[in-house]
């Protein structure tokens, strides 16, 4: 099916006309859990920055960390509705994935 790339609910991500129930007591063309469309795809940006202090011994430090995940808050949206005759049938209404931020601060002797 054409893949129209739109997501929210009420809004169809795929061509959902070219689906069909097959006749009574007949097997459809496609396999078993597998519709043939698959969601979109899925963007990430991690990033870190250390610095590390040393004093006295150079054996002995503090380093603080700061780390975060998917820095540009990129939503990962889930996979489309497959599920024929659903009125949500072919509609992405969700996603996830959201940015995380944390600190750390450690000390080595």
């Amino acid at each position: 099916p054409e893949i129209f790339g739109e997501f929210g609910p009420n809004v169809k991500y795929f061509d959902t006309s070219v689906f069909s129930q097959p006749a009574a007591a007949t097997f459809g063309n496609t396999t078993r859990n597998e519709s043939g469309v698959r969601g979109p795809g899925f963007t990430a940006l991690d990033f870190s920055l250390v610095k590390r202090f040393t004093f006295g011994r150079s054996s002995q430090f503090f380093e603080f960390r700061a780390d975060a995940f998917n820095l540009t808050n990129t939503p990962a949206w889930n996979n489309p509705n497959t599920t024929f005759g659903n009125a949500a049938f072919g509609t992405i209404t969700g996603a996830t994935n959201q940015r995380v931020i944390r600190f750390a601060l450690k000390y080595a002797f």
